[in-house]
């Protein structure tokens, strides 16, 4: 069966989870759901319209060590997604974005400091998923270490990227570093562990899952922030316009502001990271990166690092069954 029948699949098994009655007790650990009921439902309709790339890297990291599929890992799977939701629900508000899987973002509808809450909520509310599944204690314990550790990682990479966005000189270096903390611990680092730890993994299958999760996270955010800027939003469910607005410092910022001629970077900076950019300004963005090959260039440095997850995959010790899907699911996410 091919990855996408496969996922969709999953993604079936983790939408019939999410969006049942059964899903707000499961995340309330309060008792007092009849007060938060309402945020409760916001957060439940925001997450059932994930595309659950991540819970299905959660499973492919169990069945790459474990080389079978094991019913108990939907639960891990699903903590996961509400973790991803939760980030989401942050990270827009940093970012301002209005627009998010296809409707408006959480804080568009109920205020910032609400969001900030059902966030927060949905973050503590993954690690309380996680302690519900099936799996010995000892297991439980290390999965839910590695989720903080994971939590910890994000944020620490959020926090440079806060801090890339104040700087008018970026280099490419600090860029990759960014991505790797903020995007490829939590989008494949973290989920792939995170499986693998509850079938038991050794400390080398746990590293080669490191390694191979950095490259595929790397190339998903580079790929991202090409479609940021020259994506169509009526697939992405996300605003063609709020990358160039928020003047986003990306590995394509970071390459046209080292090759570009002055003339063209006077052009980019009165529009890259205005708030009042319109779509003609965008044109002219993209004409720009383009121009001077930096649409090229990243698209190039996207190849490589999926070229270098391959290329790991391969050397696994691991059912090819299994390698082959994950190699399949790369070509979904990351081209």
């Amino acid at each position: 069966m091919c990855v996408v029948k496969q996922l969709a699949l999953f993604k079936e098994e983790i939408d019939n989870l999410i969006c049942s009655p059964n899903f707000l007790s499961l995340i309330d650990g309060t008792g007092h759901s009849n007060e938060i009921l309402s945020y409760l439902k916001e957060f439940q309709i925001f997450s059932s319209k994930g595309k659950r790339i991540r819970p299905f890297l959660v499973k492919m990291g169990f069945e790459l060590c474990n080389n079978s599929y094991d019913p108990r890992i939907l639960l891990p799977a699903v903590s996961y997604e509400v973790f991803q939701s939760g980030i989401l629900i942050h990270d827009d508000i940093i970012d301002r974005s209005e627009l998010r899987r296809g409707m408006p973002s959480m804080h568009k509808k109920i205020g910032e400091e609400k969001a900030i809450c059902v966030g927060d909520f949905g973050l503590l509310s993954s690690i309380l998923l996680c302690t519900y599944s099936d799996f010995s204690s000892n297991i439980i314990q290390k999965a839910v270490c590695h989720q903080i550790k994971v939590f910890e990682t994000t944020i620490a990479g959020q926090l440079k990227d806060i801090e890339l966005s104040k700087k008018t000189q970026v280099n490419e270096a600090d860029v990759i570093e960014m991505y790797h903390l903020k995007t490829a611990w939590y989008t494949a680092i973290g989920p792939l562990q995170l499986g693998a730890i509850l079938a038991g993994a050794d400390k080398q299958f746990i590293s080669q899952l490191y390694n191979i999760g950095y490259n595929i996270g790397i190339a998903f955010q580079i790929r991202d922030d090409i479609q940021g800027i020259f994506g169509d939003s009526a697939k992405t469910q996300k605003s063609d316009l709020s990358d160039m607005r928020e003047g986003k410092h990306t590995i394509l910022y970071s390459h046209f502001m080292c090759h570009a001629s002055e003339l063209d970077k006077q052009q980019f900076e009165r529009i890259y990271g205005n708030k009042q950019s319109e779509p003609t300004d965008l044109e002219i963005v993209r004409k720009l990166l383009k121009d001077v090959g930096t649409y090229d260039y990243s698209m190039d440095r996207c190849h490589h690092f999926i070229r270098c997850a391959i290329m790991l995959i391969d050397e696994m010790k691991a059912k090819d069954e299994y390698k082959s899907i994950l190699k399949e699911l790369i070509d979904c996410i990351c081209y």
